[in-house]
């Protein structure tokens, strides 16, 4: 047999056109006419591919909560790689789709609102827990609120967004024309609605699927209390429009209870039938016996009569003290109508009160919510520009520098803030970061602070180096046909011009020969003061050459101060001969790498702060 309990009924369904043909095909079942009137779409702002990296980057939760089914659309069929250690859905609904990608969520004990699923005590306790919320752009806010509230770390993550859908004037009229109900799923479609009929009679019934939505009805101004469902399932619907069908039957049956007075008792009249006699002459004589007859008759029927009439009267009474009676009991049924009438009143006023109240704090969480998504999204704007800088300070250090601590220190700064962003659309810059910080610890960089150190402390320990025992005694000023040292260029560092013309100098000065004949001799002190100085120079213009970064230079400055602790000093001695040693490994240290290229990062930053074309 089949289900016609909703014959007569026309049902305006407003749900998405995605999610709007099951339910119709179950009114029809059920003997209902079916009026599609979708008012608002869902778009889906991110790839399935973008959902699942998202989910899975965030698989070290305790907890993920699906508040829809348009919330497992969104990963497209797809199951993520890794998933939390437990998973929570709104309802069964969306628990069942969950099962298809394979994954088990558990549901509230009662009811499929985010107050039954707060109410379920696998949320009590969830102080220094992780949770992850899937769910719709602009929602309620409800779920992420109270569970911060209860000290856990909530991250809600937007996969969804309703869009309102705009129907012309001829397919809205055909759709309510002679409706007898209209379905509400959510506040956007009551919005729009309103939005599309602002004088509408509101002849259909609203059916809705939460007790927020029947106050939202309220407060647009709805003049009758809306039809609540007991959840937002089909069945729900439907057994909601089976009661109110039920409903209006009995209004329109007659009455039954109508009072029938008794009738009256009416005392019999019987007329006397008007005999006429013939004169005759004979009759005459009787004429007397018949008017005493008559007159006996007569008293009769007044004797009839006059108790007809105090029976009637006694009736009457009777009647009297019944509607009385009646009266009397009308009177107290109404006193106790009006009471039951002044209670419901003052329920009906505190629960608009508490309403309107909800409302104004829901508004109050719209606006603060508006203006903390305006604030974020300033903030966020910001600290993307901020780490763009910082990707450019990078860029420059390593290439014009060469510096490239420098520019793995605002790579980390900046993978840091983008951490802190935990935007899933930047996980690809991110991704870029990881693979430039790991080429940049790939070089070999010259600890450039400790190499400076070292040298500087070489040059203050030069004095102390012991010469050689014996030196070259001839120590005569050079011809004038001496050899001629090469002369330095112009643009050459300052530090090579300096040591250039100290050369000069001292070539100037003299010259050391050797005598095999004589005998050697030590060195005078102002000699041995210029032995050093000359050796305190060598490495200070190194330090120099080094600090600059000019490799050449650098190795043929330590070459040459190893040549002169050669010439001049004792190299049999642990200080000189470590120092030499020291002289050694630096020659083999490169100060010229080729850097790599870290411009990967900044342009895949640029892209995404592109405005995507309309």
């Amino acid at each position: 047999m089949s289900d016609t309990g909703l014959s007569g009924q026309q049902v305006v369904v407003t749900r998405p056109p995605a999610q709007a043909a099951a339910l119709a095909q179950r009114l029809r079942d059920a003997g209902a006419g079916v009026r599609l009137l979708p008012l608002v779409d869902i778009e889906h702002p991110l790839t399935a591919d973008d959902c699942l990296a998202a989910l899975e980057a965030l698989a070290h939760a305790d907890l993920w909560i699906f508040t829809s089914i348009n919330a497992v659309v969104a990963l497209g069929g797809r199951t993520p790689a890794r998933v939390a250690p437990r998973i929570a859905a709104i309802g069964p609904a969306t628990a069942a789709r969950l099962a298809e990608l394979g994954l088990r969520a558990w549901v509230p004990a009662a009811g499929s609102r985010s107050e039954d699923l707060l109410a379920d005590p696998q949320l009590g306790e969830v102080a220094g827990t992780t949770i992850v919320i899937a769910g719709g752009e602009g929602g309620r806010g409800l779920l992420a609120e109270t569970l911060q509230a209860r000290g856990a770390t909530v991250h809600p993550l937007s996969v969804y967004r309703r869009l309102p859908l705009q129907p012309d004037a001829e397919t809205l009229a055909a759709a309510l024309t002679g409706a007898t109900a209209i379905h509400f799923t959510s506040a956007s479609a009551m919005d729009q609605f309103q939005a599309l009929q602002p004088e509408a009679a509101y002849e259909p019934d609203w059916v809705v699927i939460s007790p927020r939505l029947a106050r939202h009805a309220r407060t647009l101004g709805y003049p009758r209390e809306p039809v609540l469902t007991a959840g937002p399932g089909d069945e729900d619907l439907v057994a909601a429009l089976r009661a109110l069908n039920h409903t209006a039957d009995a209004m329109t049956d007659p009455a039954s209870d109508a009072e029938a007075a008794p009738p009256p008792d009416a005392p019999a009249a019987a007329t006397p039938a008007a005999t006429s006699a013939k004169p005759a002459a004979g009759r005459r004589r009787g004429g007397l016996g018949w008017a005493a007859l008559a007159l006996l008759l007569l008293a009769l029927l007044l004797v009839a009569g006059g108790w007809g009439y105090q029976r009637l009267q006694q009736q009457q009474a009777r009647v009297e003290a019944l509607r009385v009676d009646l009266a009397a009991a009308r009177d107290r049924l109404e006193a106790v109508a009006d009471d039951q009438a002044d209670l419901a009143r003052s329920s009906r006023r505190g629960a608009e009160q508490l309403a309107l109240f909800d409302e104004r704090l829901g508004r109050y969480d719209e606006t603060l919510g508006a203006l903390h998504e305006q604030v974020s999204g300033g903030q966020e704007r910001a600290q993307l520009a901020a780490i763009e800088h910082l990707l450019l300070i990078a860029n420059d250090r390593l290439k014009l520098a060469h510096d490239v601590p420098s520019a793995e220190t605002a790579l980390a700064l900046a993978d840091a803030r983008l951490a802190r962003l935990s935007d899933p659309r930047l996980f690809g810059v991110r991704e870029a970061i990881a693979a430039e910080r790991a080429a940049l610890a790939a070089l070999p960089v010259p600890d450039r602070a400790g190499i400076a150190l070292q040298l500087a402390g070489w040059i203050q320990q030069v004095p102390s180096l012991p010469l050689k025992a014996r030196v070259p005694s001839a120590f005569e000023p050079t011809p004038p046909a001496a050899e001629a040292q090469p002369p330095v260029a112009a643009d050459a560092p300052w530090y090579q011009r300096s040591w250039g013309r100290l050369q000069a100098i001292a070539g100037q000065l003299f010259v050391v020969r050797k005598d095999p004949g004589q005998a050697a001799r030590l060195l005078p002190v102002e000699e041995e003061a210029l032995i050093y100085g000359l050796l305190r120079l060598q490495l200070e213009n190194a330090r120099g050459a080094f600090l600059q970064g000019d490799g050449e230079s650098f190795a043929a400055l330590l070459s040459a101060a190893r040549g002169w602790l050669a010439q001049y000093f004792a190299l049999d001695q642990p200080a000189v001969r470590a120092l030499d040693a020291g002289l050694r490994d630096l020659q083999d240290v490169p100060l010229s790498v080729s850097p790599p290229d870290i411009a990967g990062s900044l342009q895949r930053l640029r892209a995404q702060l592109e405005p995507a074309p309309r």
